[in-house]
């Protein structure tokens, strides 16, 4: 129902996925490379989550920012705006400093500068710390506070600590010269599905018109469901049972 591994390097509709897990109280003994009864996978590519990524960092960070990546401090840097970081899906030097700036405000300085410490110790590829909180602000984080006095919602926390990538994942590289390019019909497409239980979602480079309504639509009212309600994957595991349409798309 999804490709393994899961792969990060690769354009193909669905290739990049991530574990929505358990509450830590519930989990168990969770499965290594493949998703737990009752545990969700949110799929997509790696140029598409870029791109809702800096798309979201432009919002959350608002007209001016900074992070000094080199000396992993809040404070400092060179000074940004939302031009710096357009939705291309590509990784950049100011993609990087926009994920530490976000986690100065959210979980704090400390996250940040471990985030920062794992980007420029990486060479080839982008390591799992970096990735699973672009996947998290991405799709699941609607607000931050300041550098000063960073806050996150607590289901948003909630959800950030509990998303995983299975041990056989294949990590995006970190060269902006190596890019994911996804099919024109699949550049904005995400789904969010229980392996389980729900039919495996249609990319629009499939499915045609009716493969992007219907696990496009799907994907995004579950994700807007979650974030108004705050409550993490609890939430997201109940209102998967009564999916809903939308017919409204936006961005």
């Amino acid at each position: 129902m999804y490709p393994q591994p899961s792969d990060f390097r690769s354009g193909a509709p669905g290739s990049a996925w991530v574990i929505i897990g358990l509450p830590a109280s519930t989990a168990g003994e969770r499965p290594t490379n493949t998703a737990a009864v009752g545990e969700g996978i949110l799929a997509s590519q790696w140029d598409v989550i870029l791109k809702r990524f800096q798309t979201k960092a432009q919002a959350l960070l608002g007209p001016s920012w900074s992070y000094d990546l080199v000396n992993k401090s809040c404070t400092g840097g060179t000074p940004r705006t939302p031009e710096s970081i357009p939705a291309v899906g590509r990784w950049t030097q100011a993609t990087a400093e926009a994920l530490c700036a976000l986690l100065c405000r959210s979980l704090g300085p400390t996250f940040a500068a471990d985030a920062a410490d794992a980007i420029n110790r990486s060479t080839d590829t982008l390591p799992e710390g970096v990735v699973v909180p672009v996947l998290a602000f991405a799709f699941f984080v609607t607000h931050v506070g300041t550098v000063a006095a960073p806050t996150i919602g607590a289901g948003e926390r909630t959800t950030y600590f509990e998303l995983r990538l299975p041990g056989n994942v294949r990590l995006p590289y970190k060269s902006d010269i190596i890019n994911v390019q996804s099919a024109a019909a699949d550049s904005e497409w995400f789904a969010m599905f229980d392996p389980h239980t729900d039919a495996a979602p249609v990319p629009p480079s499939a499915g045609g018109a009716r493969g992007s309504s219907s696990g496009l639509t799907f994907g995004r009212v579950l994700l807007g469901v979650a974030i108004a309600g705050g409550v993490g994957y609890a939430l997201w595991s109940a209102t998967r049972e009564k999916p809903r349409r939308n017919p409204r798309r936006s961005r």
